[in-house]
């Protein structure tokens, strides 16, 4: 089989290290294509970065694997539809005017005429009628480059890892063109929230991977995915964790940390757009401990 990866940053290469390993053992053939961004130089063949240098050297020694760059199209006409149907989404879930109506609608009779518009918003028929009309609209612009380079290679299947992390949905292209090729695309979910609060897939792939029940349950309500086949397959974005260079003895990892026999407290932290003083919180609850 052939298959072609798609990722819109090179790093994600460390997202499915073992997928790769095992698709080029069996002799399958993988092609590898890296986003190209405007700011890389044209003559750039520079493809490693953040500590993926290692992965790409390995995959590089099998003669069944390429890595290369490409270029593809955002077209800001249609980014602004998406965004319109992903508000209409929101909107539709359950969200209201509430607070704008409180800070900045003043006179009465505009309070009417934005519940009108609230309701109709939350109107399932208005939701389906727009995704029906902004996907036909889709359709009707398709980067030529992307589509000749995929009816060129031919592949069997197209794994994606980045769709939702960006939220333009940039990475729609590639299904569109997928999908004129009726070539089947598979999704891998990168992030724990990539399907709740990134944007909407309007067009979606052929399979989801995803990383538990909980996410099925997401696909369904917030992504209204039915007809699309799910895989559960735990998280692959944490996988590389589970190398064994990574990997430390309790014994070992005591004496090091001088721990003795003492208990050990396991904190994953959060970025910083999510829990602004996680330091504090963190000291207060060490003191607490000490005490």
């Amino acid at each position: 089989m052939k298959i072609n990866f798609f990722f819109n940053r090179d790093f994600e290469i460390k997202d499915c290290p073992s997928l790769l390993r095992q698709l080029l053992i069996n002799d399958h053939h993988v092609n590898v294509y890296i986003r190209k961004y405007y700011k890389i130089k044209k003559n750039s063949q520079n493809t490693k970065i953040h500590g993926t240098n290692e992965l790409y050297d390995e995959f590089s020694t099998y003669k069944n694997f390429s890595c290369n760059q490409i270029k593809f199209k955002s077209f800001n006409f249609i980014i602004a539809l998406r965004t319109f149907l992903t508000f209409l989404e929101y909107i539709n879930r359950g969200s209201d005017f509430t607070q704008l109506k409180k800070r900045w609608i003043k006179k009465h009779y505009l309070l009417g005429f934005f519940d009108s518009i609230n309701y109709l918003l939350k109107s399932n028929f208005i939701f389906k009628f727009f995704q029906f009309f902004i996907n036909k609209i889709e359709y009707l612009f398709v980067d030529r480059n992307i589509l000749t380079v995929m009816r060129s290679d031919n592949p069997d299947a197209i794994i994606l890892c980045s769709l939702l992390n960006d939220t333009t949905l940039t990475l729609n292209e590639i299904i569109k063109c997928a999908k004129k090729s009726n070539i089947k695309v598979y999704y891998i979910v990168r992030s724990w929230d990539n399907l709740t609060n990134k944007a909407y897939m309007n067009i979606k792939p052929d399979c989801f991977f995803i990383w538990n029940k909980f996410q099925l349950e997401e696909l369904k309500i917030f992504q209204r995915s039915t007809k699309e086949n799910k895989i559960i397959t735990g998280a692959l974005l944490y996988e590389h964790l589970l190398n064994k260079k990574y990997l430390l003895d309790e014994k070992h990892f005591r004496s090091i940390a001088s721990l003795d026999d003492k208990p050990i407290i396991t904190y994953l932290g959060s970025s910083s757009q999510i829990i602004e003083n996680e330091f504090f919180f963190i000291y207060e609850f060490l003191e607490k401990l000490s005490k």
